[in-house]
């Protein structure tokens, strides 16, 4: 059975074929240290509250948020 693979996912398969892949040198540690990024990019520490009209409140609310002018 043949994997079909997207372009991105050709490229990655390539490059880690060619060797251009390196181990990070403390794996464990590198890890932490994104983790710890990741934690901190995603806190929700900060209040705010707003007054807008219903209808820019629906518009916000909707997946493809404010209408195309």
């Amino acid at each position: 059975m043949k994997i079909i693979l997207d372009k991105e996912e050709e490229k990655l398969l390539e490059s880690f074929e060619n060797d251009d892949w390196k181990s990070v040198p403390d794996l464990k540690k590198r890890k932490n240290q994104l983790r710890e990024i990741a934690k901190e990019t995603l806190k929700k520490n900060r209040r705010l509250n707003i007054r807008i009209s219903e209808i820019d409140l629906r518009h916000l609310q909707r997946k493809d948020h404010w209408p195309r002018v």
